[in-house]
């Protein structure tokens, strides 16, 4: 079996959280965006956009509780996951190695049953990408399957802020302009479950 036909992608994320799919699904959106190795998704990046930023209308609206938010978020969940799938099987049909795979945002299935200690991480640099955005890129850990990523405002509680699939871009969506977070990440995967959290790095979101 060539390399190529062993690569798959994994579809892990549909058992995140809700919170944290909406992040996975915007970051295959920037991920695809002008990628030369996926020039015709097979769902338009423009209706993947869409579909993800529906689905975080309806997850916000949720917060306000009732039967009814509680059914459109499920809905579009149920949309988003099955549009991701569907890019998700495009992307493994479409790479011609590892490299194309993970910069489509996807991870991939591990191949390798092995499993070691995770090494922690390192936060390299975090830019500002458009309004309450930010892209955190990471030093790759080897045997991550993804990387958790928290965010804390002064000193209250850390929150979860999504979980990535790549260690090179990482997206933070969803954070109030001109405020000052502080940011920590860890890997996930290994004989441990996680690697130990990295050193904290502030930024302010534009």
């Amino acid at each position: 079996m060539s390399k190529k036909k062993s690569l798959r992608v994994s579809h892990r994320y549909t058992r995140l959280k809700d919170s944290s799919l909406n992040i996975f699904g915007c970051s295959v959106v920037l991920a695809m965006t002008d990628n030369p190795a996926f020039p015709n998704p097979l769902v338009p990046l423009a209706t993947l956009s869409a579909i993800q930023s529906d689905y975080a209308q309806k997850l916000a609206a949720r917060s306000l509780g009732g039967r009814a938010t509680t059914a459109a978020k499920t809905k579009a969940r149920a949309v988003l996951t099955d549009a991701l799938r569907r890019q998700g099987n495009y992307v493994q049909g479409a790479a011609l190695n590892l490299e194309d795979l993970l910069s489509s945002g996807y991870s991939a299935a591990s191949q390798n049953c092995s499993q070691t200690e995770l090494v922690m991480p390192r936060i390299l640099k975090v830019l500002n990408y458009g309004t309450g955005k930010l892209i955190l890129r990471l030093t790759p850990i080897a045997n991550a399957r993804n990387y958790q990523v928290q965010i804390q405002i002064g000193d209250g509680a850390w929150q979860e802020a999504g979980i990535c699939s790549q260690a090179r871009r990482a997206v933070v969506a969803n954070l109030t302009p001109g405020t000052m977070y502080n940011i920590r990440v860890r890997a996930v995967g290994g004989s441990t479950g996680y690697s130990n959290w990295s050193p904290v790095t502030s930024r302010i979101s534009l």
